[in-house]
């Protein structure tokens, strides 16, 4: 597997395109520069740049949150019965 190089070039990069297939595989599209050398210096260029690798991040972020949030809410039940337990109430 060959390491592809290089930068954006925002005159010559489309529009309309999400880039993933550029970032995920940069000899996908012949003619894209986007590949996995490609920096952005804020989440709000991510964001106008390649709005599906954006979409996607924040979908990873939430669902890293969602799933947090559940061990916890199970962890804080599986306490709370542990507690009713050693108290003898049911």
């Amino acid at each position: 597997m060959s390491e592809a190089t290089g930068s954006v070039n925002e005159s010559s990069a489309p529009a309309s395109t999400g880039a993933t297939a550029g970032a995920t595989n940069p000899t996908a599209q012949g003619s894209s520069n986007w590949n996995m050398q490609t920096t952005v210096h804020s989440v709000d260029q991510l964001r106008q740049k390649a709005p599906d690798v954006y979409n996607a991040m924040l979908q990873g972020i939430a669902s890293s949150m969602v799933g947090q949030m559940k061990r916890r809410q199970d962890r804080l039940k599986e306490i709370m019965r542990e507690a009713r337990r050693a108290a003898g109430i049911r």
